[in-house]
Parts: C-alpha cells; structure tokens; sequence
C-alpha cells in the first residue's frame, strides 16, 4: 500500500518499538521476570503494528472477502444457512463473525473486514499463549508464539492480509486446545464438564472450514492424550463428541424443518470430496 512519507515513518517506528517490547517481554521471560500480560499483549500490539495499513484498502483484497460481506448482509435477513446463502465448504462461522464485529458498531465493508481478520488473530495468539504457558510453561510460549505474530505482522502477500475462512477456524482452534489444557492432571472434578466445550469448539472448526476437521481432530486428541490416563482419555473423549453431536444435532433438526437438509449435504459434504477427486 503506497503511504506518504510521514505515514510511513510511523508504521516503522510504530512496528520496530512493537518489536522490541515483544522481544523484551520474551527475554524477560526466559530470565524468570515473567509478567502474565506482558508477553501476550506485546505479541497482539506487534501484529496490529504490522498489518494497520491494510485497513486503509478500500476494496477487495480476495474475493473470500466480497462473498463473506455478502453473506453477512444476506444473514441480517435471514439467519440460517443453506436457506439464505450457501457458504460452501467455508461455513456460516465466518459471516457470523462479520455480524458481530458489526453489532460492536462498525459499518460493514472490506476495511471491517479486516478488524475481524485482527480480531481472529488476536484470540488465537492470547489463547494459544495461555495454552502454553499452562502446560510448557511462559519461555516456550513465549519463543513458541513469537515467530507467528512476527509472520502475521510481516506478511505482505494478500493471501495472508485478507478476511479470509481460515481465520475463525484457527481462533476455534485455539479455543479447543486452551480449554484442552484447562483439564486437571488428576482425572475427576467439576473440570470434567469441560470436554462437552471442547466439543462444541469442534463443532465451529468444522462450520468455519471443513477442510480443518482432520487438524482439529489431531491436535485435540493428542491434547487429550496427554492430559490424564487412558479412563480420563475415553471419557473426555466421549464428552466432547457429545458437545459436537449435540451441536450437529440441533442444526440437522433446523436444516430439516427449513427444507434444506439435501442442499447442506451436496454443498458442505460432498463437494470436499470432489475437490479430493
């Protein structure tokens, strides 16, 4: 994005003090000065210092971005997919989130677009960090999530600027395996009603994309295999495809009640299969 001199002078020195407290906050960190909040939030301040700009694009940076905003005005008129829209193998989850960075006050358009891109970011890195540090400890989250935000913060291909459908299923993602390291070591506890929210943050990895089923699948088993013994396992395993059945249940009854069942399943899974082909 070509920016006047002034304009650019600050991106950079907005980007480089962001750097530097991050690489800070890590450093102190790894010398036992760990701080809760320093760390993650020096990491969300450095990718908002590097990708700013692209909120002052005016127009499309990917047409993901024009059929999502579409997509969320058609759902301010009617809510369920498959009725109103078909979202394809990228899901309603994506046009939902552009709704509720609306209901903050935004107007839509591709400049919001692109706060909601942040927004997915930022609970991704927050809660991947808290993660972390919960069962490695803050060095490694530290050293963990700092190549990420500095890859998020740099990149400049368009692919990687946009609203894009990946974006929500990562934070969802983030969501499984923080509340994955919120289990208690020691199986038992009021804890155990976790897994059914695991299961329910499977269930909006799959309506965000489809194609992130099998990454959500692994990690969050092997999240859950470490977490307790093999009881704990089988059990928390079961919990949590209850809270992702129930999830699918109760969109199944609302698909069949509007007619639309058949559209959901040659558009959500059968197309996959013949991209597969």
């Amino acid at each position: 994005l070509p920016m006047p001199a002034d304009l650019l002078a600050l991106y950079w020195l907005f980007l480089g003090a962001a750097v530097m407290l991050a690489c800070t906050a890590v450093l102190l960190d790894a010398a036992g000065w760990s701080l809760l909040w320093l760390t993650p939030v020096s990491l969300v301040l450095l990718v908002i210092a590097g990708r700013w700009p692209g909120y002052l694009i005016p127009g499309p940076l990917n047409p993901d971005e024009s059929l999502m905003l579409a997509q969320a005005i058609k759902f301010g008129e009617d809510w369920l997919p498959w009725r109103s829209i078909d979202p394809g193998t990228g899901g309603p989850i994506n046009s939902y989130v552009l709704l509720a960075v609306k209901a903050m006050g935004l107007p839509l358009g591709f400049p919001m677009a692109r706060v909601a891109a942040l927004l997915c970011l930022c609970i991704h890195l927050l809660l991947s960090y808290m993660a972390m540090r919960r069962i490695g400890g803050p060095v490694a989250a530290g050293l963990a999530l700092l190549p990420a935000a500095a890859f998020f913060a740099f990149a400049t291909y368009v692919d990687f600027i946009h609203y894009s459908s990946e974006l929500a299923s990562i934070a969802a993602i983030s969501t499984m395996l923080f509340l994955i390291a919120c289990l208690p070591e020691r199986y038992g506890g009021w804890n155990e009603r976790l897994p059914i929210l695991i299961g329910v943050a499977a269930f909006v990895v799959c309506m965000s994309k489809v194609q992130g089923v099998p990454l959500a699948a692994a990690l969050g088993a092997s999240a859950l295999a470490v977490t307790g013994g093999v009881r704990a396992f089988i059990v928390r395993s079961a919990l949590s495809l209850i809270g992702f059945f129930a999830c699918c249940a109760l969109l199944f009854v609302a698909l069949l009640i509007a007619g639309v069942f058949d559209d959901f399943v040659s558009s959500f899974i059968a197309l996959p299969f013949q991209y597969a082909d």
